[in-house]
Order: structure tokens, then C-alpha cells, then sequence
């Protein structure tokens, strides 16, 4: 097992499982990250660049190091 990639996989996971939880629960939308991204990208696409980027990349990214890691020889 490798434990750097089970320690990153952790954490990913949790700051994308955060995220989510926020998102889900209406709480993000007083992140400065998410009004700067609205500002700039306008409403529709500050959400989708802030949801991929905080959302979905951290998961994916946490899965497949938390895979690397027990499939490590």
C-alpha cells in the first residue's frame, strides 16, 4: 500500500464530499471563490468552472489515488 497516495486520496475525497455538502445545502453561495468566478465567467458558467474545480475533480482525483493506493503492490 502507498500511504502518500492513501493520505492525498483522503483528503481529496473529504474537500470534494465538503464541497458538495455545502453546495447541497446552499452554503457555498457566499464563497468569494464562487462570486468571483460569477463576476468574471457570468452566472452559469462561474457555477459550472466552480463545481468542476471544487466539486468533481477533488472525487475523481480522490478515488483514483484511494485506488492506486490499495491496488499498490
Amino acid at each position: 500500500m502507498e500511504y502518500i497516495n492513501l493520505i492525498f486520496g483522503t483528503f481529496a475525497l473529504a474537500f470534494g464530499f465538503y464541497t458538495l455538502y455545502l453546495r447541497l445545502n446552499g452554503k457555498i453561495l457566499s464563497s468569494e471563490k464562487l462570486i468571483k468566478m460569477k463576476e468574471l465567467m457570468g452566472n452559469s458558467t462561474g457555477n459550472i468552472v466552480h463545481i468542476v474545480a471544487y466539486t468533481i475533480v477533488p472525487l475523481t482525483a480522490g478515488v483514483a489515488l484511494l485506488s492506486a493506493a490499495f491496488m499498490a503492490k
